[in-house]
């Protein structure tokens, strides 16, 4: 055989670059590093992602070139190596999200560098769907059941008036019962009118508001219960009712009290979303208002504050389950959401993240 044919022999293909070209068509490359976390060889497509050469990466700790790319500490990114979390970053030119994480293989390690940029933008998009469709869902509900029985409320109530006209006209005397059924029609007319489902929202600075009802809201804490408002958003108007508003933080505190609360307090701060809310799906990306209520009371068992703001549930002996279903539903009207953190023994925080207008 001639040294022209023995150079035509392809290279055997290494483990590291076997295993990545099989991982390559999910964005995926591969690290291989040694017990001392220094890089021994680095896949292509690895290094195109660290935005290197393979050849320049051998030898150099991963931690170094991660934290580097990451911008964030050696030793931060090293705990998260070492714990098996998964690190995650934005690309030098802010175009690609980029994630890294730690497999042990023997004395070894793999780290999987990531482009998982689409699947984000996948992730966000389902996220916000599903928030969409989920306070439609709760909307639907909501005003289809309550107008629906109002109407019928209205009906029976009317049929009743007209036979106590009728009753009125021969002569028996139901003056009283003719007055108490007006008074019910009437009630029922207010209890879902036409446009119950869209009460009027408007711009509001909450913060100004909140100043506004602190004296109420210090009425409804109590005198043996301190309370004080913590106002640190810098951006504070939100498009909602004004009663609606009232309604939500006369709610919340009075529920703190009822918890046995020695300490209210409520303030608002900025967020950028991403956080679970209490049916389950995590607010979508955004700048909203936080308005928070937080109590020392006795807060809550994961059983009951799984069912908290279900309608009608209640653990105390004369509530009606209204009140936290309808917080809920407020923050939903306004497209936001509600947050709450709560243990029990440990006090409780109840957030509604309002949209900044």
């Amino acid at each position: 055989m001639d040294s022209k044919q023995c150079s035509s022999v392809p290279r055997p293909e290494s483990n590291l670059e076997r295993i990545e070209r099989l991982v390559s068509h999910l964005g995926a490359g591969l690290v291989l590093v040694d017990r001392d976390r220094l890089i021994v060889q680095c896949g292509k497509l690895a290094a195109e992602l660290l935005d290197q050469e393979p050849a320049a990466l051998r030898g150099q700790p991963i931690d170094r070139v991660l934290a580097e790319g990451a911008s964030l500490s050696n030793r931060v990114v090293a705990a998260t190596l070492m714990r098996g979390r998964a690190l995650t970053w934005r690309s030098s030119n802010g175009e690609r999200t980029l994630r890294a994480q730690c497999q042990p293989e023997g004395d070894r390690f793999f780290v999987v560098v990531d482009d998982i940029s689409e699947r984000m933008r996948r992730a966000e998009e389902l996220n916000a769907l599903h928030f969409a469709l989920e306070q439609f869902r709760e909307s639907v509900t909501d005003e289809e059941s309550l107008v629906a029985k109002s109407h019928d409320l209205r009906n029976l109530l009317t049929v009743l008036g007209l036979e106590a006209e009728r009753f009125a006209r021969a002569g028996v005397q139901v003056g009283s019962l003719l007055a108490m059924t007006e008074e019910a029609i009437t009630l029922a007319h207010t209890l879902a009118p036409p446009d119950a489902m869209r009460v009027e929202s408007k711009s509001i600075d909450v913060h100004a508001y909140l100043d506004s009802a602190m004296p109420s809201l210090r009425g409804c804490a109590g005198p043996d219960c301190s309370f004080e408002i913590a106002s640190d958003a810098r951006d504070s108007v939100v498009a909602v009712s004004p009663a609606r508003l009232r309604s939500v933080l006369l709610n919340l505190v009075v529920n703190a009290r009822r918890a046995g609360a020695q300490s209210i307090v409520v303030g608002t701060r900025n967020d950028e979303g991403g956080a679970i809310c209490v049916r389950g799906f995590t607010i979508p990306k955004g700048r909203y208002l936080a308005l928070w209520v937080r109590d020392d009371g006795s807060g809550m068992s994961p059983d009951v504050a799984a069912q908290a703001f279900d309608m009608r549930f209640t653990t105390h002996p004369k509530g009606t389950g209204v009140g936290l279903a309808r917080v809920q539903r407020i923050a939903q009207d306004a497209r936001g959401a509600v947050v709450m953190h709560t243990a029990a023994g440990r006090g409780t925080e109840i957030a509604l993240y309002f949209p900044i207008v």
